[in-house]
């Protein structure tokens, strides 16, 4: 049976609880703001950092030209505090966990990696890639993603010796929202823009990470590009005007619409996420089952909504996630 497994931010968090869910990203992006001095107000926005964010990056017919230009920095500072936050809340979930990831997850990623799954995920953390790292059997993180992502290699250096093929097989991952390891010039910058990825492994053990140069040619590397993090705004469709973004979504469509069996894992289908939904409504066959492991029962309700069948609730509750590896991967794992 081919399966495709979609992720949301309940996937990490069942990693560790100090993943943010979009609540959560919230007042942890806020109370950076606040720390710089900069306090928005969100009441008007229902407190709702989706709305605000939709708000900001929008030009308003009522505004000024500066106003609307304060705004969409204002967008832009906002999305790169959100990818310090995944970044700094991954390491923290890292070494709560040690030298290894918790003994169910890499159960889980061996699954997917033996059936070579698809995964679509709009998580922007690396904790799956650093899971499918600790297999041994990435020659590159490059081997995970498909879409085209290219490198830099800083003046003086090179790379004379490149990674092999992955050893034995490996899933397909689609992070539709972006990643805290690949870089762009923005969504202002041509379509035809390259995307970059940072660096070619991403190990677990935050001891063993390696350390990165001071040297000028290494800290300026990616100096003129920013994270790829497309934040969570109710319409992201100016974020997709890349042409290598497009072809990861029409992978990704691709792959729903090829599965007899859609599992999705700690993702709520928001109404404001009108892509998402889109996308799955559209191209999920009629035939194909579809599962649900969530903390709540309301995504799935929210889903059955949506594609107006019945959806199955594999497992809720605060252990789903790891009771739904535990099945699927084998009952030794813990």
């Amino acid at each position: 049976m081919t399966t495709v497994f979609l992720l949301g931010a309940g996937f990490s968090k069942s990693v560790h609880d100090c993943m943010p869910t979009l609540p959560e990203l919230r007042d942890l992006v806020l109370a950076r703001l606040g720390a710089d001095g900069v306090k928005p107000d969100l009441r008007a926005f229902q407190d709702d950092l989706e709305q605000w964010m939709s708000y900001l990056a929008a030009d308003q017919p009522w505004l000024t030209d500066a106003e609307n230009l304060q705004n969409r920095a204002t967008f832009l500072t906002v999305a790169q505090e959100i990818n310090a936050v995944v970044e700094e809340r991954e390491l923290l979930a890292r070494q709560a966990h040690g030298m290894n990831p918790p003994d169910w997850l890499m159960r889980l990623v061996e699954a997917w990696s033996d059936t070579e799954v698809g995964i679509i995920t709009f998580n922007y953390d690396l904790l799956v890639e650093r899971a499918l790292n600790e297999l041994g059997r990435l020659g590159t993180l490059g081997d995970l993603y498909p879409l085209p992502l290219t490198t830099r290699f800083p003046a003086g250096s090179s790379a004379f010796l490149s990674s092999g093929p992955p050893t034995q097989p490996v899933p397909r991952l689609l992070k539709l929202h972006g990643s805290t390891n690949w870089r762009f010039g923005g969504s202002t910058a041509p379509v035809t823009e390259e995307l970059y990825l940072t660096e070619n492994r991403a190990v677990w053990d935050p001891a063993s990470a390696s350390p990165r140069s001071d040297a000028p040619r290494e800290a300026f590397r990616f100096a003129h590009k920013i994270p790829l993090i497309i934040p969570p705004t109710g319409a992201k469709g100016g974020w997709y005007a890349n042409l290598a973004l497009r072809a990861q979504w029409r992978h990704a469509a691709e792959e729903i619409r090829r599965c007899e069996q859609l599992v999705v894992i700690g993702y709520s289908f928001p109404a404001t996420d009108l892509l998402v939904r889109h996308l799955v409504a559209q191209h999920l066959p009629t035939t194909s089952r579809v599962e649900v492991v969530d903390l709540s029962r309301a995504p799935a309700a929210a889903l059955s909504d949506l594609l107006r069948r019945p959806v199955v609730q594999r497992f809720d509750g605060r252990t789903a996630v790891h009771d739904f590896a535990v099945n699927h991967a084998g009952k030794d794992a813990h």
